[in-house]
């Protein structure tokens, strides 16, 4: 018998740690195959959370370079389009900002 699957309404999902070992190394790569699975809808939205001041091309361009060995490089840059960065101390006060408009706003 078939899995039946089951639509998904569009999320954001935030990965504390976003340039991490976990993040990159498990985490990224098996929403990486979510996304080929059609189970991300278009308009989701996966950020990564961390302390490197890295921007969104900066952090797409470090997980492409991670992920690329072992995603289809053509449907990888498809899925980072929808993967954020924002640089932030969870101890400071700092950032907290930009992170809230990020998630307020519509993808």
């Amino acid at each position: 018998m078939m899995a039946s699957q089951q639509s998904v309404e569009p999320f954001d999902l935030v990965i504390f740690g976003g340039t991490g070992d976990l993040a990159v190394r498990k985490l990224l790569p098996a929403l990486f195959h979510r996304f080929l699975d059609g189970q991300i809808p278009p308009n989701s939205r996966i950020v990564g959370v961390a302390r490197e001041g890295l921007d969104d091309t900066g952090y797409r361009a470090q997980l492409r370079e991670a992920l690329v060995q072992i995603c289809d490089a053509a449907k990888l840059d498809e899925f980072l389009q929808q993967v954020f960065y924002r640089a932030l101390d969870a101890r400071k006060d700092a950032g907290w900002d930009d992170f809230a408009a990020l998630i307020k706003a519509e993808p």
